[in-house]
């Protein structure tokens, strides 16, 4: 990979990360919602 495309993919991780983490500082059920809600879909893909 390009030296650009790698800082472009750093820069996106952190930003993301940061998002991530903010969202969890203000609203800490919305992570768990989610993860409830991946947990079902998952399920019904399984069973």
């Amino acid at each position: 990979m390009r030296r650009r495309t790698l800082k472009l993919l750093a820069w996106s991780y952190a930003i993301k990360t940061v998002l991530v983490g903010i969202l969890w500082l203000v609203a800490p059920e919305i992570p768990q919602q989610a993860i409830s809600h991946a947990r079902r879909a998952w399920a019904s893909v399984i069973e």
